[in-house]
């Protein structure tokens, strides 16, 4: 494995992630998401030299240079996260290097890449929120459609009806609650999950979104007490987005799952 590679490709996801933390901040803000990026509080503008990925936030020892208001830890949280998903998908096709072009290697490296950004900009702004932004999910659901052409020969009834399989269940959930049981932005987000894995990994990921899901709600109810009760808010958009990555990284399915308990 070139290591050189390796670490170019994690600066490479760094500096994407450093983008996905200035949309994360504007979006649904009315401000732009082009133009220069500048201290919230002070309203300074940054420089190239404060906006390194990563290394800017320590240099700087997590505070504005202009007015020393301190910096969130989560910008570099999405950098670290952004750049280590670019090396785990380069780690997982690189199997496949020598039945493709240089060109078509690394344009898929590059989509799932992508992909995989809008699902760490979701659970960020689920977790803020208490809402999946219909921006990033719209775009993961249109990139995982297209990505299905690059990793698999694709087949009408399992791969590109897979998301209606996947998100039914979901839906169902949502318009017999009203809302309450399951938000419609995890309704499109199970549908970009399906393309993006598959029916079978799809329903694997399903299975272990609920089965954390429930293990965090349980332990909240059980160390936090009187502080979390079943009615609490629990977003579901960050354990869906954790089954995706398990199922996909893991190449779990099914199958998988079946043996497991076998």
């Amino acid at each position: 494995m070139p290591i050189l590679l390796t670490i170019i490709i994690f600066c490479v996801g760094a500096m994407l992630g450093s983008f996905l933390g200035v949309a994360l901040d504007r979006y649904n803000t009315g401000r732009s998401m082009g133009g220069r990026s500048i201290c919230f509080t002070c309203n300074k503008k940054l420089g190239p030299h404060e906006l390194i990925p990563i290394l800017s936030y320590m240099i700087q020892g997590g505070k504005c240079r202009g007015c020393k208001a301190k910096v969130s830890f989560e910008y570099v949280l999405i950098e670290v996260l952004t750049g280590l998903t670019a090396v785990l998908i380069f780690f997982k096709f690189w199997g496949t290097f020598s039945s493709h072009t240089p060109f078509d290697f690394f344009a898929m490296i590059a989509l799932y890449t992508l992909i995989f950004s809008f699902l760490i900009v979701i659970v960020f702004y689920d977790a803020r929120h208490l809402v999946i932004p219909d921006g990033f999910v719209f775009a993961f659901i249109t990139f995982s459609f297209f990505g299905m052409f690059f990793l698999r020969d694709v087949s009408l009834f399992q791969d590109i009806l897979a998301g209606i399989f996947i998100c039914a269940p979901f839906a169902f959930m949502w318009a017999l609650s009203g809302g309450k049981w399951m938000g419609f932005g995890d309704v499109k987000l199970s549908l970009g999950m399906g393309w993006l894995l598959g029916l079978s990994s799809g329903v694997a990921a399903l299975l272990i979104s609920f089965w954390l899901g429930a293990i965090i709600g349980i332990l909240l109810m059980v160390f936090r007490g009187e502080k979390y009760r079943m009615k609490s808010q629990l977003p579901f958009g960050p354990f869906l987005v954790l089954g995706t990555y398990i199922a996909f990284f893991g190449s779990i399915d099914l199958a998988w799952i079946i043996n497991l308990f076998s």
